[in-house]
């Protein structure tokens, strides 16, 4: 191939990785507000009672580093049986409201026996009579002592109760949110929360260094824990929620270097507190950072203000990854390195006399004789995606809902497996397995 082909090709790549570097960019939605995303715990509001823990508080020797956050469930405790002598006496309603000690009613109304009645007559055999609280001291006293007794602890127990309860139902939230949107989303844990009005007008409110969560349910137990992604946290900053020119020159590079100091453990609190304040000096020269675990909520303005503030976050998936992958390859074009195979497609520039040098020869089963195993009932159009595999890199089949395509995956992935190749099955459903394997037939 003569140079000038060449150069024609890199150029034909390079617009290629231009043009879905773009396309991945419009796609994506600059959140800039922590409000904006799908679901928040903030890690202060988790409460150090039973069943509770959070590395936000310091490392436990016995607990696991890769534990961030665990929650389990209590029973709610049962009020208190109300004395026999107060029973007429009590509001209800009264006695779940918290925010007041309840109290007996000034009078009630009873119905007794009516002395001048007699069978046959027109006199009702009985008749209203109100009865009056100061007229029975020992209902009142008794009253007292089961408040102070019983109830008063009963609140204390079901507040503490109830602190727990708000966060594991935020989390279960979370959990529902997840199976319902799939890869679609994910977990992160979000540190070091930035509010700022920018040069540009832009008001900011979000996390400056972000680590990938996994969030796991005990059903069971009803208990939930937080670990870090089993592929790593990956922890990293994120500034894309500023405009290119008010990030700090080399800011993002630097704090990703640094970052290498907490072995990818979001809690090494030295580590990242450190980037946290020396992002917010490079943002400004008035940037101010406070280790606090609970945002203050403070008001955006000028100066821009990091809290420490750790939250569990769901999110969108950002392009970001992507868009760094592409910027890769882009340069790597640029400065003569190799063309991808996937790229030599769909740029069409793949040379004839080359149809497809990426496969792997052990991808394909020697012994493969043209029987096709299909266990469900097939059709022509199923029998032609197989002779299009054999001889292409890709085939793409389409069609309305009902027109048997998932009918198609279940015949193709068979018959794959039984001739030794290797599938990978993906989809945006939760519903939908994933896997990778090699089998011999």
């Amino acid at each position: 191939m003569s140079p000038s082909t060449d150069h024609n090709h890199n150029e034909k790549a390079v617009r290629l990785v231009e043009y879905l570097l773009r396309l991945a960019s419009l796609r994506t939605k600059l959140v800039r507000d922590i409000a904006d995303y799908e679901r928040i715990l903030w890690v202060s509001s988790i409460p150090n009672e039973k069943g509770c823990f959070t590395q936000a508080w310091g490392r436990v020797e016995d607990i696991d580093l890769d534990i961030w956050i665990e929650v389990q469930n209590q029973r709610e405790p049962e009020l208190p049986s109300v004395p026999d002598r107060c029973e007429d006496w009590v509001e209800r309603t009264s006695l779940r409201n918290k925010a007041d000690l309840p109290e007996l009613l000034s009078k009630i109304t009873t119905q007794v026996e009516n002395p001048a009645w007699r069978e046959g007559t027109d006199e009702p055999e009985y008749i209203s009579q109100t009865e009056r609280l100061e007229d029975h001291p020992e209902v009142q006293r008794t009253w007292e002592r089961y408040i102070e007794e019983q109830w008063l602890p009963w609140m204390e127990e079901h507040d503490r109760w109830e602190s727990v309860h708000k966060v594991y139902s935020t989390l279960f939230a979370i959990h529902q949110e997840q199976i319902r949107l799939g890869e679609e989303y994910e977990l992160v844990l979000g540190l070091g929360l930035l509010t700022w009005k920018t040069p540009t007008g832009h008001r900011v409110h979000r996390h400056m260094i972000a680590a990938n969560a996994f969030l796991e349910f005990e059903a069971r137990l009803g208990k939930f824990t937080v670990r870090p992604m089993p592929d790593g946290a990956i922890v990293r900053p994120e500034l894309d929620m500023l405009d290119i020119e008010e990030r700090p020159a080399r800011a993002e590079e630097t704090a990703r270097s640094s970052l290498i100091n907490a072995n990818d453990h979001p809690w090494e609190k030295d580590c990242i507190e450190g980037v946290l304040q020396a992002l917010v000096h490079s943002i400004s020269s008035q940037g101010e950072y406070d280790s606090i675990l609970e945002t203050k909520n403070i008001r955006a303005s000028a100066k821009p203000v990091v809290e420490y503030a750790p939250a569990l976050i769901l999110r969108k998936r950002s392009a970001k990854g992507l868009t760094e992958t592409l910027k890769k390859i882009k340069d790597s074009i640029e400065n003569g390195g190799d063309i991808p195979g996937e790229f030599l497609d769909l740029a069409e520039i793949r040379p004839r006399a080359d149809p497809n040098p990426d496969n792997d020869p052990g991808d394909t089963c020697s012994e493969f004789d043209g029987e096709v195993f299909f266990p469900k009932p097939s059709n022509e159009e199923q029998l032609r995606i197989v002779d299009k595999i054999r001889a292409a890199s890709g085939v793409l089949v389409q069609g309305p809902p009902g027109t048997g395509k998932s009918h198609t995956i279940a015949n193709l992935v068979c018959h794959l497996l039984a001739t030794g190749q290797r599938t990978l099955i993906y989809c945006q459903n939760a519903a939908c397995a994933t896997g990778s394997r090699r089998t011999r037939s």
